[in-house]
């Protein structure tokens, strides 16, 4: 179960699609306003 992990290395590397970029970004902004909350 580490596709998420093999996935954003590719991306990382590669660029191209910013998918995994919006997910993490996605995902920090719920860690914050979990946090915040």
């Amino acid at each position: 179960m580490s596709t998420d992990d093999s996935t954003t290395d590719s991306e990382r590397d590669r660029p191209r699609r910013p998918s995994p970029s919006k997910k993490f970004a996605v995902l920090v902004k719920s860690s914050l306003y979990r946090i915040n909350r």
